[in-house]
């Protein structure tokens, strides 16, 4: 968690710097659980870095967010180690 908080406190300032930024910011899962489930964990997750980003000062307009769910993992889902890797936020810049 404190990982995270950094990362998004780097975003925040990066976002700063070039205020024409615009961002989306996509929240994974595991695969445990059913898909519906796993849309809705995703999209709260990604919420919740738009919401620590928007109190940081960024406009809200310039991050969307989506939910991945458990589509994209990073590793394959065969340990609760890599299942926790799986879970996460990613930040993609808006071309």
């Amino acid at each position: 968690l404190e990982t995270t908080k950094m990362e998004l406190n780097r975003k925040a300032r990066q976002m700063e710097k070039y205020p024409d930024m615009k961002i989306i910011i996509e929240g994974h899962t595991c695969n445990l659980g059913v898909t519906e489930t796993n849309l809705v964990i995703g999209q709260m997750r990604a919420d919740v870095a738009k919401n620590y980003l928007v109190n940081q000062g960024i406009a809200p307009e310039r991050i969307k967010t989506v939910s991945k769910a458990e589509t994209e993992p990073l590793l394959p889902n065969t340990s609760e180690d890599n299942r926790r890797k799986n879970r996460r936020i990613e930040f993609v810049v808006e071309q």
